[in-house]
């Protein structure tokens, strides 16, 4: 019954899924395990063109269920390759190897995990496959699936008692690269299996840089499992003055319901809110003030700039307000950001904005009680400020708002000059 022509008979029907004639051949005494011109036998083809009733007669008729063909292919990996989960079942329950392995050594599972196939990583873990088994590069299943990024194969091998505390092949937990990768769904997994929010050899935190990236819910995610919210690793500085500083609202937001200071400081010994100023985030400002943050006071010592100063110094009318809203007192010349003090730059906010040219500044330093005749270190009015730097319309303001007069012959010759 092994001649030529059935053998030709037998394989054709396989190939083409004829269970009818494939079982009346095999029941006439067709060899189960007989190959093909290519080495390849009758379960392989079966298995590779996805044959399930063809796969079952086979395996019913003691068909090797780990015959490997000349590429060391078995007919489990041959479906598995294909996607037929139906004839990987019907193999693995009928005793196929779930840790068979290439010829380049690697598992099943590998494979799986590599091409992101959730159904046949959970079909393998539940027939016995290593979860443990390593890459030949040392690459762990786990760090695999997470630079995958797949959450739910990462649940499985966790499920399955993988080790989240493994290193990737570069050396990086994997928490660090989920997160790097924004991927809050593996990091949640990951340190809700009890992965260390504090990864040894980095130059940072985690929490300090989702904070600097602004990653909420990496940062919630950290805040949630413990995370230090006051870390300072290698310099750097705190998560809140990072993300004050890159202005990420709702990460300083996060930062503050979880109890972070205020009034830390920067090697600059900038406050959170100083930064924020500087860098003209005025939504970040007012969250900081609402929530307690200090308004620095003038220092004598020039070590720390005044914040109304700084506000000044960069046009923001909305932020100067924000300060004298919230505490730049007009009375007490040595607390906060006094609207006469002499800050880092030598003037009083008036004068510094009458010497920017910020008019509108200038309006709402006049209209909150600024001394229209305070003098900097450099005995400038703002008035003669206006009129140095050729501030035509300030100039005009302060007069109206009763400044007086200049009186110097030099000051009078050179507005004459200008034709004002």
């Amino acid at each position: 019954m092994n001649s030529e022509a059935s053998l030709g008979a037998f394989f054709s029907a396989v190939r083409k899924g004829r269970a009818v004639i494939v079982e009346g051949l095999l029941e006439k005494g067709i060899e189960p395990n007989s190959r093909d011109m290519y080495n390849q036998t009758a379960l392989s083809l079966a298995a590779a063109n996805g044959n399930e009733s063809v796969a079952k007669l086979l395996v019913k008729h003691g068909a090797t269920i780990d015959s490997e063909d000349d590429y060391s292919r078995s007919p489990l990996w041959l479906a598995a390759e294909k996607g037929h989960l139906e004839i990987v079942e019907l193999l693995l329950e009928n005793g196929a190897d779930a840790n068979s392995k290439s010829n380049s050594g690697q598992t099943l599972l590998q494979r799986a995990v590599q091409r992101s196939n959730k159904e046949l990583v959970e079909l393998l873990l539940d027939n016995g496959a290593d979860i443990e088994a390593n890459s030949s590069s040392g690459q762990t299943l786990l760090s695999l699936a997470v630079k995958k990024g797949r959450a739910g194969i990462v649940e499985l091998l966790l499920q399955n008692g993988a080790g989240v505390e493994l290193k990737s092949q570069s050396g990086q937990d994997l928490l660090w690269w989920a997160a790097k990768r924004g991927n809050g769904e593996i990091v949640k997994l990951l340190l809700e299996n009890g992965a260390p929010t504090e990864c040894e050899g980095e130059k940072h935190t985690l929490l300090q840089w989702a904070a600097k990236r602004g990653n909420e819910v990496i940062t919630k995610l950290l805040l949630d499992n413990g995370a230090d919210i006051e870390a300072t690793r290698y310099m750097v500085p705190t998560p809140l003055l990072l993300a004050a500083c890159h202005g990420h609202e709702q990460v300083v937001y996060l930062l503050l319901e979880n109890g972070a200071n205020t009034e830390v400081t920067n090697k600059f010994r900038l406050t959170p809110l100083l930064l924020a100023t500087v860098r003209n985030h005025e939504a970040v400002v007012r969250l900081l003030l609402e929530n307690g943050a200090e308004i620095p006071p003038f220092v004598e010592s020039k070590e720390q700039p005044a914040a109304l100063l700084l506000a000044i110094e960069r046009g923001n009318e909305a932020i100067v307000k924000l300060l004298l809203e919230n505490g730049a007192d007009l009375d007490d010349p040595g607390y906060g950001s006094h609207i006469e003090a002499t800050g880092r730059i030598s003037y009083t906010p008036l004068s510094l904005a009458a010497k920017i040219g910020h008019k509108e500044i200038v309006k709402l330093l006049l209209r909150n009680g600024a001394d229209i005749e305070a003098k900097g270190v450099y005995n400038d009015t703002p008035l003669r400020l206006a009129a140095r730097y050729n501030h035509e319309e300030i100039f005009n303001l302060l007069l109206e708002k009763g400044a007086l007069p200049l009186e110097k012959e030099s000051d009078v010759r050179w507005i004459a000059e200008k034709h004002w």
